[in-house]
């Protein structure tokens, strides 16, 4: 009966609407403040739960929850898209082959864009009659 009040107040928007629901669903007779006070104590010990395990696990002193753990474990990894390569050995990108710390830098062009002017601009660039 309490995982029904704590679920109706946690999944309602309201503990007033969630005590109406039980009242009707559940036949259970009880005020909005009563399962508003049962939903957030019950909720604050799951969240205390919660923070205990996240600790453990942070701390690596979380058990297996498996049945059978296994003595041995493989991973395998697809060599085409796993990439390890050496500290300070340069990354090759595309056609290109650019160094770690290069790649970190903002992208900077190198060469200026053509002019209006320029023989190899585009058709619907104005030019001067000369």
């Amino acid at each position: 009966m309490l995982a029904k009040i704590v679920h109706a107040g946690a999944v309602l928007p309201s503990f007033e609407l969630a005590s109406k629901t039980l009242g009707l669903l559940a036949d259970i007779s009880i005020s909005g403040r009563h399962v508003g006070r049962l939903t957030e104590a019950i909720g604050a010990e799951l969240v205390a739960a919660r923070d205990a395990r996240t600790e453990a696990h942070r701390l690596r002193t979380l058990k297996p929850q498996v049945p059978n753990v296994p003595g041995v474990v493989a991973v395998e990894v697809d060599g085409g898209r796993y990439q390890r390569r050496a500290e300070g050995h340069e990354t090759r990108i595309g056609a290109r082959t650019r160094s770690r710390a290069w790649s970190r830098s903002p992208a900077r062009r190198t060469t200026p864009p053509p002019s209006r002017n320029h023989p190899r601009a585009s058709s619907t660039a104005s030019t001067s009659p000369t």
